[in-house]
């Protein structure tokens, strides 16, 4: 699976789902020390950090005029496990940054409060991505059908 773009054009795309990146935190953490009022001000938060290489980077904003920045933020916490980071953020230690398909439940459960969301960017694609093959295994072509089914229903 993929999120966003893809380089090798010798791969079959399909689109599973539309995904937007969220800044999210616990009504506990936003209780004890505010919510950040615009992208610039997360330098002055704890933030735990999904581990994707470009996250580590910056987490990237689109501000309502439609311009384009890149915030460097830091924390106590970075890690490529969705779950690690969420239990984080219930706990109350961080504010966090990621696909809304990892928040989505926690969100509608009231458990996690949405924050900044005049400075999103658009929605991008999450796509299983597989080679060119016509005698392409059953259960790939099973579990791919499995994410799209699942994935639009989140």
């Amino acid at each position: 699976m993929r999120v966003d773009q893809w380089g090798d054009s010798s791969l079959i795309s399909r689109r599973l789902v539309d995904c937007a990146f969220q800044v999210v935190a616990s009504p506990q953490y936003i209780e004890k020390w505010g919510e950040p009022t615009q992208p610039a001000d997360l330098t002055q938060y704890n933030c735990l950090i999904y581990g994707d290489s470009k996250l580590n980077r910056g987490w990237p904003f689109r501000t309502p005029s439609g311009e384009s920045i890149t915030v460097k933020v830091k924390g106590s916490l970075t890690s490529n496990d969705g779950t690690l980071i969420i239990d984080g953020m219930l706990k109350g230690l961080g504010i966090g940054f990621g696909p809304s398909f990892l928040f989505k439940r926690h969100v509608e459960e009231g458990t996690l409060r949405l924050l900044l969301t005049h400075y999103y960017r658009q929605p991008t694609a999450i796509s299983a991505l597989y080679s060119l093959n016509r005698n392409l295994f059953r259960r790939v072509r099973v579990l791919i059908d499995f994410l799209a089914e699942h994935l639009s229903s989140e």
